[in-house]
């Protein structure tokens, strides 16, 4: 018999802790792709020889950009961007970030994550979304499935 998965956006949750407060980054989430964690360096590579030899070669990179996309009406961009303006003045606004989903086994911690700039706002006659990105040191990825109905 096949496995029947279940996978529930709410139950994905991306909270970051930056000094005297606690952001869920899942809220207010907008269509389609709302979190996305990439790494800036692959963590291994493939140095080949001009006699075809090969070397498998180690990154310690642990860098990442987390792209996080909320809707415009979501009041979180509000405290984004009270906080980018407390870290664009004191440079104090670095905090830990943890993704989890729920419905299964993925885990995703950031020791040091910071916005890497306001989220560009844009208008239409629909709700649009805003982006923010944020930039992080010290990733552990912890990739899983989903859990069995």
């Amino acid at each position: 018999m096949a496995a029947l998965k279940t996978y529930d956006p709410k139950a994905v949750v991306g909270s970051w802790l930056p000094p005297f407060q606690a952001v869920n980054l899942a809220e207010g989430a907008a269509s389609g792709t709302f979190i996305e964690i990439a790494q800036t360096t692959r963590p291994w590579s493939l140095n080949v020889g001009s006699d075809g030899e090969a070397t498998r070669v180690k990154s310690n990179d642990r860098t990442v950009t987390v792209t996080v996309t909320l809707r415009a009406g979501s009041p979180q961009n509000a405290v984004l961007a009270a906080i980018f303006l407390e870290d664009d003045a004191s440079a104090f606004q670095v905090g830990t970030f943890t993704l989890e989903d729920l419905n299964g086994t993925t885990l995703v911690t950031v020791e040091k994550l910071f916005l890497d700039g306001p989220a560009d706002p844009s208008f239409s006659d629909t709700e649009d979304n805003r982006t923010w990105v944020f930039l992080g040191q010290g990733a552990v990825f912890q990739g899983g499935g989903n859990n069995e109905a």
